[in-house]
């Protein structure tokens, strides 16, 4: 009888010790020049029905450019230590704001093996970027936005990171001081 907690006992343990090693994360640095390529490759296709979300309906056409970007971001690049996914999007938008469509691409850099030692994400962290058409950038002017305008401010290179100096260097050659 001693026998059987006692190898319920070993097993619980050697499940609960290789448990948290499958869940560790990879060190970025032994997959920072690795071609990782994508979670997966969708080949989305092409379809004939519009979309409508909330107030806004999005035309077939308008969904097959969705089609189109997202299926040209993933034959065009493959991810560079980390792991890629694109999602299509079609935001819901509120008052004056451009319609807009496009893809969400991500890169997740903190992976983890999963089963049968395959990368996957560990976290939901990533680096992302878009191609959207008709999409917005800059801050939006919340403050003095209205249901039929839509206000934004852009950056200058100070605010984007750039030194004062080189800020001021770029302008001083484009535009010359009388």
């Amino acid at each position: 009888m001693a026998m059987r907690p006692c190898a319920g006992l070993i097993g619980s343990l050697a499940i609960a010790l290789s448990v948290p090693l499958l869940a560790q994360p990879i060190p970025p640095v032994t997959i920072a020049d690795k071609e990782l390529g994508w979670i997966k490759v969708y080949d989305f296709k092409p379809t004939s029905e519009p979309l409508k979300v909330d107030t806004r309906v999005y035309s077939a056409a308008q969904r097959n450019i969705a089609v189109d970007l997202a299926n040209w971001m993933q034959a065009s690049y493959s991810p560079i230590g980390g792991l890629g996914d694109v999602v299509r999007t079609f935001p819901r938008l509120t008052g004056a704001v451009p319609q807009s469509y496009g893809v969400v691409g991500k890169i997740y850099d903190s992976l983890k093996y999963g089963a049968n030692r395959k990368i996957e994400p560990y976290t939901g962290d990533s680096y992302s970027w878009n191609v959207m058409v008709n999409g917005s950038f800059g801050q939006s002017a919340e403050a003095i936005n209205t249901p039929e305008r839509y206000y934004f401010t852009l950056a200058g290179p100070v605010q984007n990171g750039f030194s004062e100096e080189l800020a001021w260097a770029d302008r001083s050659t484009a535009y010359p001081c009388p």
